[in-house]
């Protein structure tokens, strides 16, 4: 839409909360019993909001969200931290969009827009308003000239400091750590998956393994803990870019993985990364993409076989895909039924899910009743084309191409920046596919020679 992105937050904003219907009694400090002359059975009833309460949060936002509406914005039905403008005399038409996080707001939006956001500052102070760059809940956000927006970390993440480890420490790497080592650890853990989640999910992997290893921590665990966090401040640069795709050609694809549990890693893990893109992905041609999601965590059952991981996988994706899918629907048009989406998402471009297992794409594509040996996974993929038909469609690429694949074990993840770097993705037919030497280490040359 070329809308500016802009950010700003509210001043003191829990004291501007209206308390609820309680009665809470406050002791009032000396200064203020001698002032008021009150004497040692007097206490103060409180009656706004105040720092401290546990519920301040929730008392400030409701009354952000009632001065919200009161100037034209609705919230999200899906996220109630989402609110849209919607323009009174034809609400197909989005004025702007918000997004809060408890007193911080981030968005853009046209000339109705900044009228709105000029009435709310009436009632609801701004201590900052700044746009184009500048820095969000710690991510520091930038509009491009073509508008596009990066959000990078990379001053977050050199902020970071290392785990002093003695060298007699590093002589014996199977001794456990002690108290001290292990709240050091859980401090990395939590700087390090902060990045993760919001900038770099090239790390995602390595910083999942490493919180699993906390409970059984040696000093090996802080010397990976350690060699993760140089990893993310060498390659600190990297960011993720949302793409101005234009507002009738954005589609969505997933594309998920799975490794099965090994020797070193008894437990499955599921990695997710989910993209906006415009059509051209589906019929084979090069788009331009945005990030929107990934993950890199433990699958959440036993299974059985790499067969069954995946399916699980998938299932996963789709669920999100399509979680994703309602909140854009909504967004274009209030009409949209996103209680509904089995019927609502007709309408729209088709999603992709997209896996690298051949079985798997075979047993989710064929006409006939899918046939394994795994009869709760036959299951699992019955149930996935019955709710992804008429509106989201599997595809099948070669681990060479996968996206998701770095997010499911500890590896290089190269072709993952590179492809966040170039800002442009393509998948293949099938068949094709299959006839070209698409071996992982060769995936980067791959990519590059056909975008």
């Amino acid at each position: 839409m070329k809308w500016t992105v802009q950010s700003f937050d509210i001043t003191t904003a829990f004291l501007r909360g209206k308390s609820d219907d309680r009665e809470l009694a406050m002791e009032a400090p000396r200064e203020l019993r001698d002032l008021m002359g009150m004497g040692p059975e007097h206490v103060c009833l409180l009656k706004g909001n105040a720092y401290g309460r546990v519920d301040a949060p929730l008392l400030f936002y409701k009354e952000f969200r009632k001065r919200l509406e009161n100037v034209g914005f609705t919230a999200h039905p899906l996220d109630s931290c989402l609110f849209l403008l919607r323009n009174k005399n034809n609400p197909q038409q989005l004025d702007g969009i918000l997004g809060t996080h408890v007193d911080d707001g981030i968005g853009g939006g046209n000339q109705n827009f900044e009228k709105a956001l000029e009435q709310l500052q009436k009632t609801l102070p701004f201590g900052t308003r700044e746009f184009r760059k500048f820095k969000f809940t710690g991510l520091d956000i930038e509009q491009l000239p073509d508008h596009s927006i990066r959000v990078n970390q990379s001053r977050y993440v050199h902020k970071i400091n290392p785990i002093n480890i003695p060298k007699i420490r590093r002589a014996t790497p199977e001794s456990p750590i002690t108290d001290l080592e292990l709240h050091q650890l859980r401090g990395l853990c939590g700087s390090l998956q902060y990045a993760a989640v919001h900038s770099r999910p090239d790390i995602a992997t390595k910083v999942a393994c490493l919180q699993k290893g906390i409970p059984k921590a040696t000093v090996e665990t802080l010397l990976e803990g350690n060699r993760v966090l140089t990893e993310a401040q060498s390659h600190a640069e990297t960011s993720v870019t949302v793409r101005p795709i234009p507002l009738a050609d954005v589609s969505f694809a997933s594309f998920g993985d799975a490794s099965f549990a090994s020797a070193k890693q008894l437990t499955a893990q599921q990695g997710l990364f989910i993209m906006s893109c415009s059509p051209k992905l589906a019929v084979n041609e090069t788009t331009e993409f945005s990030p929107i999601v990934w993950h890199s965590k433990q699958i959440g059952r036993v299974v059985r076989s790499t067969l069954s991981a995946e399916a699980y996988v998938m299932s996963t994706s789709l669920d999100k895909l399509t979680w994703i899918r309602c909140m854009w629907g909504f967004i274009k048009n209030p009409s949209f039924k996103w209680h509904a989406p089995e019927t609502a998402l007709l309408r729209e471009h088709p999603g992709l899910m997209i896996t690298d297992c051949k079985s798997l794409y075979d047993l989710a594509t064929k006409n006939a009743t899918p046939n394994c040996q795994e009869w709760r996974t036959t299951i699992e993929v019955m149930l996935l084309k019955q709710q992804s038909q008429g509106h989201t469609v599997c595809r099948w690429v070669s681990t060479a191409i996968m996206l998701a694949d770095c997010l499911t074990k500890p590896m290089d993840a190269t072709f993952l920046t590179t492809v966040l770097s170039l800002g442009k993705f393509r998948i293949y037919d099938e068949d094709l596919t299959l006839k070209q030497n698409s071996n992982r280490k060769y995936g980067v040359t791959w990519i590059n020679n056909r975008i």
